[in-house]
């Protein structure tokens, strides 16, 4: 993987299921929030590992999108495939963005609780990135795309 590429292996055409297996990790040029995001992958591995797919799916435009297929079908097939793929995708996003926006205006009701209101922060987070993430899958379909083939027939 080339450090601007977002890999996708076509994981089954039937399905139309694409798997994001290349993408770089989340990173900032502030100290502080460089070691933020450093004890949020020691702490939520999984956690951070979606944020980071997350974060790369809203910025396509900064990576060259590559898709991996076992070579058994034309380009132009697998084009299409995943552009079935992103209006998936997308669809997929849309109720997640409604209950993340409901989360978010029930929050003030936990703010009552003393400290930092992470009640609020971590659904606000999440919308955002969901909203990021939905603009830029639209952003991807007009992108240009890269085959490689992996060699493999099955």
């Amino acid at each position: 993987m080339g450090p601007g590429e977002l890999i996708f292996k076509l994981k089954s055409i039937v399905k139309i299921q694409f798997d994001l297996i290349g993408y770089p990790p989340l990173d900032s040029p502030r100290p502080l929030v460089k070691k933020a995001i450093r004890l949020m992958y020691q702490r939520l591995p999984r956690v951070s590992r979606y944020l980071s797919r997350l974060n790369a799916l809203s910025h396509p435009e900064r990576f060259e999108l590559v898709i991996l297929h076992d070579g058994r079908h034309r380009n132009q097939l697998v084009k299409r495939i995943f552009k079935i793929w992103i209006r998936k995708e997308r669809i997929k996003r849309v109720p997640l963005l409604v209950l993340e926006g409901l989360l978010v205006l029930f929050t003030p009701l936990l703010a009552v609780i003393p400290g930092p209101n992470v009640f609020f922060y971590i659904p606000f987070l999440f919308l955002y990135l969901h909203w990021q993430s939905l603009r830029g899958l639209l952003r991807m379909q007009r992108l240009a795309l890269q085959f490689r083939t992996t060699g493999r027939g099955g």
